[in-house]
């Protein structure tokens, strides 16, 4: 069966759903332009956490398995914009009273 866009980007979706995934790739293998990329990723993934976290009094820590990613989609995709949607749905919840509540004692567990 062949992967489109659409499999590829449900497949990111559904393993940043945890958003606790450990993990890294073989620094080597890639080319200078994938680490790079990366490595930018990886800093916007910080920052999107510290804000929620901010807005939602948690303490969630977020970090994306680059060693599930194919390559060829690293630089096509962006792995931080999957994530921080994930990130935005809870600070959604968090918007009123009752959603912060529930984020913090869930984020305790």
């Amino acid at each position: 069966m062949k992967s489109t866009p659409r499999m590829n980007a449900t497949h990111w979706v559904a393993a940043l759903a945890a958003l606790a995934v450990t993990g890294t790739a073989a620094a080597g293998a890639q080319s200078l332009q994938i680490r790079q990329r990366m490595a930018s990723q990886e800093a916007d993934l910080v920052k999107d956490v510290e804000y929620t976290n901010s807005s939602c009094g948690t303490k969630l820590a977020v970090k994306f398995n680059w060693a599930g990613a194919p390559s060829d989609d690293l630089l096509k995709y962006s792995s931080e914009g999957f994530c921080n949607a994930a990130l935005e749905g809870i600070q959604r919840v968090c918007g009123d009273a009752a959603g912060k509540d529930a984020i913090s004692r869930r984020s305790r567990l």
